[in-house]
């Protein structure tokens, strides 16, 4: 599978009036990325499907209040009580766009790219810098690297990592390759371009 990011700034507080309000619905991860002392909200939070979600439901009733983005706002025609409200000022939803192989190919590389892996490795001293060797051996940069545990066992973890450049640029495929001896597990999501900020 491969897939295409781009990110987007944080949501705003909107709402059918500009009146009080009880409740406010959106997205849980964006519940949990804002807090109440920016967005103004006294009320119980409850998350919902989506921050769209969330909007349309503030439409329905002047009692709740959404956290979501402006354009879902002038959708479902909410008032805006405040902007920005996330807790830290450079925060970003990211999107991905996800398919199988035989549905799309992974793109060819651009200059501006991507490639995203799971690996795991045996839990033992030292095992997670092993791992890193090889990318800081042949000069890959990681852009993220995120550690999820995995449903194996204690202990044990799955390690999301996001690489600047493509699978098919030579000193990459060399990292990749001395990382997938390393690990027990080893999985490339995909290579792809990168979205553009907004």
């Amino acid at each position: 599978m491969w897939w295409a990011k781009s990110a987007w700034p944080c949501a705003t507080t909107c709402c059918a009036s500009a009146t009080t309000w009880t409740a406010s619905k959106s997205f849980w991860h964006t519940l949990r990325h804002s807090c109440n002392a920016r967005t103004g909200l006294r009320s119980t939070r409850r998350a919902v499907s989506s921050n769209a979600e969330g909007a349309r439901l503030a439409a329905e009733n002047p009692a709740w209040a959404a956290l979501a983005s402006e354009r879902a706002a002038a959708q479902f025609g909410l008032h805006i009580v405040a902007h920005a409200v996330q807790d830290q000022a450079s925060n970003r939803t990211r999107f991905a766009i996800i398919c199988l192989p035989q549905t799309m190919g992974m793109p060819r590389p651009t200059g501006r790219d991507c490639t995203s892996i799971v690996v795991s490795v045996p839990n033992r001293p030292g095992s997670v810098h092993d791992l890193l060797t090889p990318l800081k051996k042949h000069g890959v940069s990681m852009t993220r690297f995120e550690s999820r545990p995995a449903k194996s066992g204690q202990w044990e973890y799955y390690f999301y990592i996001d690489i600047a450049g493509h699978i098919e640029q030579p000193h990459l495929a060399a990292a990749l390759a001395e990382l997938q001896a390393l690990s027990s597990f080893y999985k490339v999501l995909g290579a792809y371009p990168l979205g553009q900020d907004v």
